[in-house]
């Protein structure tokens, strides 16, 4: 997806590493929680 790339652009430019894969982790905790939610209803 274009996205992923203008998104790893930005935290590439403005972010310190572990200000950005901080950010990633609160991204893909989130992704994870929804993910199982959806399952949960099945």
């Amino acid at each position: 997806m274009a996205n992923d790339y203008f998104i790893i652009f930005i935290h590439k430019k403005w972010f310190k590493p572990n200000e950005a894969s901080a950010l990633r982790n609160k991204t893909w905790n989130k992704l994870v929680e929804l993910f199982r939610e959806s399952n949960q209803t099945d």
